[in-house]
């Protein structure tokens, strides 16, 4: 099959041969010679449509052969844009990561300085009373004009105030009587007194 001859230049030599054959048979029936000085050219052009016959399975094989190698192109472009979209989006992927690892490692380096370097609460409370005494625009209802002091909350206020009822999440503690409430509910309620 493979001759290095492709298919369309072999069907076309047997054409051809094809052609003359019959031409030279034409040339005998028309001086009307006898059988046996032509049967010679019919049997060539037997074995030339025998050739043709093989050489168009041939073609046929390729054909499909040739199908399927463009299904398979077609594949492999489908493939490569696939391939190429999933590299953009690991790119992507990558960029974020790095970046929230990169934050991610400032808040470590943050946490391990805080945790080497602690800060008392008293002087952070102080500290934000300084800047609230120093940048502050409203001052306390009992603050008079002159006054340089300006009262700045301990532990104990700030547990009776508001910040003292939020829990870690940001969100208020229940109450005492609220949580009494939730784990009794029967006892919220009373029935009602008897009077003797």
């Amino acid at each position: 099959m493979s001759t290095g001859v492709s298919t369309k230049e072999r069907l076309l030599s047997h054409f051809e041969s094809i052609d003359g054959i019959l031409k030279d048979i034409l040339d005998r029936v028309t001086k009307k010679a006898k059988f046996v000085e032509y049967e010679h050219l019919v049997r060539l052009l037997l074995d030339k449509d025998s050739e043709i016959k093989r050489t168009l399975k041939d073609a046929e094989e390729q054909l499909e052969i040739q199908k399927k190698i463009d299904k398979l192109r077609a594949d492999c472009v489908n493939s490569d844009a696939q391939i190429e979209l999933c590299q953009k989006e690991l790119k992507k992927s990558e960029l974020l990561l790095s970046t929230a690892l990169y934050y991610c490692r400032q808040k470590l380096d943050c946490m391990v300085n805080s945790i080497k370097n602690p800060i008392d609460l008293d002087e952070l409370i102080q500290f934000s009373h300084w800047i609230s005494f120093n940048y502050g625009v409203m001052a306390p209802d009992n603050w008079v004009q002159g006054d340089p002091r300006r009262p700045y909350p301990n532990k104990k206020e700030i547990r009776r105030g508001y910040l003292g009822h939020l829990d870690d999440s940001g969100h208020f503690r229940p109450s005492v009587n609220e949580e009494f409430a939730q784990a009794f509910p029967s006892s919220t309620n009373t029935p009602p007194s008897f009077e003797p």
